[in-house]
């Protein structure tokens, strides 16, 4: 006997305790939100902001995307120690200290050791106007940040073990390392996707008020009309591999990607990003910084890049756009007649495509091309020419 059937035959012989089920069981109706409410909210004021300018908010989510071996575990790890003692972490600023738990699967306890006595030696450390961690903040790291190695569940079933976690701990973060460990389907499938971050996840985030941050890998390095060279603003919250509902889900999406100095990374806050309120050296807003690994061999841990080191990056990058510059401007005129770079760039020169003001179609098109409009095909997606100096590459700013 199927569960129609057990059905049908309870509402023959008990209709009165069937209705009574049935109401018991019948789907309530969310809780309303009303205009009066929302005409009194205050943004400034959230009790639920984790960081500031409601950039995470209880309940929240987040996707943190890279290649593989980059060092998300670690920026998981460092996050959730700056977390707990409130510190800022790379212009994240938090609103209070914060109960963190990390729930992982790839990392044995030795591993997570590694990464745990970098972050936390570093910080002990203090230096470069950074303030030692005092005997509280020790007390607080011990008192609120708790791991987990899991390797099993998947799924709902996944999704039921954050709900026990979120009960027993209360933490204000839940850093999940890495999505495709818990799954436990097609991370390509939308329908498989959806299902379990916003059917299964989601409901957990919502009645306990946790806010998830999810580790997950990016996709092969891409070739030819694929490449990220070409990629614009909030582009880059789909570095992700597999489905885009993982970067749809996500109420806020950070990337972060190899440079060419070994090392080196390009953070970008690609999706809500604009509510950290990052400024670049001309003060301008920007979605991106570079952060650096430790500098000493065997620690773990993130750091900000000297000036030395960001100068190095520039230089590299000016050289890469000035290599590839003759090919970007030949035409198939120049093409078909077998001018050589040297030629094709003496040509650029002399219509002035840095400066000239000219209205020769040409002219304006390898402009444009020079002065960044299309900066981040010469550039990979890093860096762009303002003049004779480079920067990281300016993106949209959607708040």
């Amino acid at each position: 006997m199927d569960a129609n059937e057990i059905l049908l035959e309870f509402l023959e012989h008990e209709p009165e305790a069937f209705r009574a089920w049935q109401d018991e069981n019948r789907p309530r109706l969310p809780v309303p939100i009303t205009p009066t409410q929302l005409l009194a909210f205050r943004p400034d004021a959230d009790p639920g902001e984790l960081i500031p300018r409601r950039y995470l908010c209880k309940g929240g989510s987040v996707l943190i995307a890279g290649p593989t071996g980059v060092g998300k575990s670690s920026f998981l790890m460092q996050f959730a120690i700056h977390a707990t003692v409130k510190r800022d972490l790379f212009g994240m600023r938090f609103a209070r200290p914060m109960k963190v738990v990390i729930v992982q699967a790839e990392n044995d306890e030795g591993d997570l050791a590694e990464s745990f006595q970098g972050v936390f030696f570093s910080l002990q450390a203090g230096g470069a106007g950074v303030e030692p961690l005092s005997a509280a903040d020790i007390a607080l790291i011990h008192a609120n940040l708790v791991f987990f190695r899991e390797t099993t569940r998947t799924g709902a079933d996944f999704a039921s073990l954050l709900r026990e976690i979120a009960a027993q701990y209360h933490p204000d973060f839940i850093l999940v390392d890495p999505a495709f460990s818990y799954l436990g389907a097609d991370a390509s499938s939308q329908k498989d996707v959806s299902l379990w971050l916003r059917n299964q996840i989601n409901p957990v985030l919502m009645d306990t008020g946790v806010c998830l941050l999810l580790s997950h890998h990016t996709n092969k390095p891409l070739r030819g009309k694929d490449k990220k060279d070409t990629w614009q603003g909030t582009d880059f919250a789909y570095l992700g591999a597999g489905s885009a509902e993982w970067a749809n889900w996500a109420r806020a999406v950070i990337g972060l990607q190899r440079t060419q100095i070994p090392g080196i990374y390009l953070l970008t806050v690609a999706k809500r990003g604009g509510r950290l309120g990052w400024r670049d050296a001309e003060d301008k807003p920007t979605l991106d910084r570079f952060i650096a690994h430790a500098r000493e061999p065997g620690k773990v841990y993130w750091r900000e890049p000297d000036l030395a080191e960001v100068q190095s990056l520039n230089q590299k990058g000016a050289q890469e756009g000035y290599r590839r510059l003759p090919e970007v401007f030949k035409t198939d005129t120049e093409r078909e007649a077998g001018l050589s770079p040297e030629e094709v760039m003496r040509r650029a020169k002399e219509i002035g495509i840095t400066t000239s003001a000219s209205d020769d179609a040409l002219a304006v098109t390898r402009r444009r091309w020079i002065t960044g409009k299309k900066a981040s095909a010469i550039e990979h997606g890093i860096l762009e020419f303002i003049g004779e100096h480079v920067r990281p590459v300016q993106r949209e700013i959607p708040f």
